[in-house]
């Protein structure tokens, strides 16, 4: 029965609010370490490696670039769906005003993607404070085109995205409320691995293994 293993990678420590734009959203000089650490780990790890998928957002493609120098030769995909996101939205609007009136979660959903005037405003805050728009439409897509059995031989395939959207997978995967994304850890180029078996049966391996990592590369 061939098995589809999945090694969810969040990508290496990257600039956030530097002085100079150029350097935003780019790998530090560390982020870069530890993304040849991890590629290294992978290739003593997995018996092969299938292909390679990555977000198209700067921080994940220098990390694929790093893990590719440290493992044979293989294809990549970039993916627009593994960008970074916001999954729990409703968080984001805990202070709005029908919160207090006991309106549930869906109802707020619903209400806030009918409130044009709400949603630009929200998502022009989103934008500009985290660099994405708050909402998991980019995440089901993910979950829904890689968490599925494979056909003939295991695979093993890697795929090289972000903290939120790794936490949110972790959360579908264990089929528990995704809003509980917060409550797992995430850590630069740390390796979560799925298993997804015939009849689509899936298994959190391990989460956020960082083993790979000296401690002072650890962020």
């Amino acid at each position: 029965m061939a098995i589809r293993n999945l090694y969810l990678i969040r990508h290496g420590e990257y600039h956030l609010g530097e002085e100079n734009p150029e350097l935003n959203e780019h790998l530090t000089d560390k982020g870069r370490e530890q993304a040849r650490i991890v590629g290294k780990a992978l290739a003593e790890r997995l018996p092969w490696v299938d292909k390679v998928y990555t977000s198209n957002m700067h921080r994940a493609l220098e990390t694929t670039e790093e893990i590719l120098t440290m493992i044979p030769p293989v294809k990549v995909q970039r993916c627009s769906m593994l960008r970074e996101c916001f999954p729990s939205l409703h968080r984001l609007i805990l202070k709005k005003e029908e919160i207090s009136r006991g309106v549930s979660q869906d109802e707020i959903r619903s209400l806030l993607w009918k409130d044009p005037e709400f949603r630009t405003v929200l998502n022009s805050r989103c934008k500009t404070e985290l660099g994405y728009a708050p909402d998991n439409r980019g995440a089901e897509k993910s979950f829904n085109r890689f968490f599925k059995p494979t056909r003939g031989k295991d695979r093993h395939e890697i795929i090289v995205a972000h903290g939120n959207l790794i936490r949110y997978l972790c959360c579908r995967v264990l089929n528990v409320l995704p809003e509980a994304w917060l409550g797992f850890g995430t850590n630069n180029c740390g390796i979560t691995l799925v298993k997804i078996y015939p009849g689509s049966a899936k298994c959190l391996w391990s989460s956020n293994d960082i083993g790979h990592l000296p401690e002072s590369m650890i962020t």
